[in-house]
């Protein structure tokens, strides 16, 4: 967060690129990382767009505060309230509901979304006690994102249920032929030449009282998933891409506040603040997450909950000179 001298506006900078390095500061105090971040980022440390009365984006060429920035500067002003009461509400709305099943799908993924908000400003204004008009001024803006989205049909690999007790007489490669499984207790060196020798588990199956504890308390969250796609035992497509998923959602709440008040004292001098807020969440669905249920997925779960408080004072010394 860089200041500017922008006359009613808050000056939001926030350098980024699609994978470049940027640095926020907070009226000459550092608030970022310092590291890698793209635009995704800086998004997330912004206000909404309802929020901002204009934008300016630096590619090369900046200026020396920004010289930490790699990719680009995006600077943002933030609207303040006026004589005026105005509002706004809106909502962007996508669902699958009116989207059409895809050429190869056998029905249609879930996808739905929505993107709503409102916006508020004006002169403060108490009955009877007090008129902010040419004085105090406000301005709140919000803008909710909710997004639902469901994976297509992911085909994986898993276990067989005979495979948990050990039974690897089904462990075949691409050919159908059997893969031994080799006994590394009974590991020698090669008394032919270089190496070392090692003796196959008797049919292929590995006594239960050789498992570890490790294995047996993973095996306890896939035993209640099996093959579901009805190959042969003792083909490779029994225990080879042997599962299909087409359940799961990820969801990303997004929150976004942004409040701004203005104080005008007299014709030279002018205090504004403004405090800007997002939540943002991505994780799985109330359904579970796309592919292998919890805790076998191997997706990520995200949290962002970025805070920006600014305090400006604007003095006007001539008309030539703002401090």
């Amino acid at each position: 967060v860089v200041p500017e001298a922008r006359g009613s506006g808050q000056a939001l900078s926030i350098g980024g690129g699609q994978v470049a390095q940027w640095d926020a500061t907070l009226d000459g105090h550092s608030v970022g990382t310092n590291r890698s971040g793209d635009t995704a980022e800086a998004a997330l440390n912004t206000p909404s767009v309802e929020a901002l009365t204009e934008f300016t984006v630096d590619s090369n060429g900046f200026k020396a505060e920004y010289g930490q920035a790699g990719g680009g500067i995006m600077t943002f002003a933030s609207k303040s309230g006026t004589n005026a009461l105005h509002g706004s509400a809106y909502d962007f709305l996508r669902n699958d509901a009116l989207d059409a099943r895809g050429f190869w799908a056998a029905k249609r993924s879930v996808y739905r979304q929505n993107d709503f908000g409102f916006t508020v400003g004006g002169p403060a204004w108490i009955p009877k006690i007090y008129d902010g008009r040419n004085k105090t001024f406000f301005f709140v803006a919000y803008e909710g994102f909710r997004n639902r989205v469901g994976a297509n049909d992911t085909i994986l690999s898993v276990p067989t249920p005979e495979m948990y007790r050990g039974d690897f007489t089904n462990w075949v490669d691409q050919n159908n032929r059997l893969i031994p499984i080799y006994d590394p207790a009974t590991t020698r060196a090669n008394p032919s030449g270089a190496g070392f020798l090692r003796d196959a588990f008797p049919g292929n199956m590995i006594p239960t009282n050789r498992f570890s504890q490790t294995a047996n308390a993973i095996a306890q969250y896939g035993q209640g998933i099996a093959p579901n796609r009805g190959f042969a035992p003792g083909t490779s497509g029994y225990v080879r891409q042997n599962y299909i998923v087409s359940g799961g959602t990820m969801i990303t709440p997004t929150d976004k506040w942004s409040v701004k008040g203005d104080q005008v004292i007299g014709n030279d001098h002018r205090l504004s603040f403004l405090w800007n807020m997002t939540q943002f969440r991505n994780k799985p669905g109330a359904n579970g997450p796309p592919g292998l249920p919890e805790p076998l997925w191997n997706g990520q779960v995200q949290a962002w909950d970025p805070e920006a408080y600014r305090l400006t004072h604007d003095w006007t010394i001539s008309a030539n000179m703002v401090n």
